[in-house]
């Protein structure tokens, strides 16, 4: 992770006195990709387990209507 000058001062200040708003911005908007690529591997896995329960329990719906429905 390589940082320039205006960043490292960000990282490295006690004071917000010097910086302008768009640094700041910016620094902010890296953190939040960085953070997303961190938490990518988790939400696609969790979306590939959203997926897979969601065609299990259509599947099940399917069979209890199918088979249960018609015994009264």
């Amino acid at each position: 992770m390589e940082f320039n000058a205006s960043e490292q001062d960000i990282l490295y200040s006690n004071t917000t006195e010097n910086l302008e708003l768009f640094d700041i911005d910016m620094y902010r908007q890296q953190l939040s990709d960085q953070m997303a690529m961190v938490l990518l591997p988790a939400i696609v896995v969790l979306g590939i387990v959203l997926l897979t329960g969601a065609v299990g329990n259509t599947l099940v719906f399917y069979i209890y209507i199918s088979k249960f429905s018609s015994s009264s």
